[in-house]
């Protein structure tokens, strides 16, 4: 009866596979850097080529490809929409790294919990840093297509490192819900009683 009590009371309002979210998260600014480039080149091939000196870029920076109008509109966007699940990931990452250190000895888990914080904090800064170029308005044009290329390669790098997130986490699912833990606690202890 204590077992249907605690059923009646959880409630999942949201469920989803933390692989999708990493997907949709990976997607959003990718998909909107491609429409970005693409309609810029398009429509705005003098505006992203040409720099503050007067040097003609081979390669437009993505500064440039999300500087103009309407495509930084499109990317403020999708960025606004990636960095929320960014947060979550970091999180589950800093979660995930403390669980797996606490079966370490006392005298290696202290150091490692605290190189294990500033990798936290570091990601965080990163999602500040990725907010803070995307809103802030930037007037300086960067001379020379190697800056541009640099660029690319970041971010291209940066969005290679967060498919990882989908390699170590590719069944775990985000749950929003009311009275799960409850819940959970108490159908291992039911089935921790079963089998003693």
């Amino acid at each position: 009866m204590e077992g249907n009590s605690v059923s009646s009371k959880a409630a999942v309002y949201f469920l989803i596979s933390f692989r999708e979210l990493c997907l949709v998260t990976l997607c959003l600014p990718l998909s909107s850097l491609l429409i970005c480039f693409v309609t810029a080149y398009i429509f705005q091939q003098d505006e992203i080529h040409e720099t503050h000196c007067r040097v003609y870029n081979v390669i437009p920076s993505i500064s440039a490809i999300t500087g103009v109008s309407p495509q930084r509109y499109l990317w403020r966007v999708c960025v606004a929409f990636h960095i929320g699940p960014r947060v979550v990931i970091a999180s589950v990452y800093r979660t995930y790294y403390r669980m797996l250190l606490s079966q370490l000895p006392e005298a290696k888990n202290a150091n490692t919990c605290r190189l294990l914080d500033v990798c936290y904090w570091l990601n965080m800064m990163e999602v500040g840093a990725l907010c803070g170029v995307t809103y802030v308005s930037n007037r300086e044009n960067y001379p020379f297509s190697w800056f541009s290329m640099c660029e690319y390669l970041i971010a291209s790098a940066n969005m290679a490192f967060h498919v990882t997130v989908m390699l170590d986490f590719p069944t775990e699912k985000m749950v929003v819900a009311r009275g799960l833990p409850e819940l959970l606690f108490n159908d291992y202890s039911l089935h921790w009683k079963k089998t003693e």
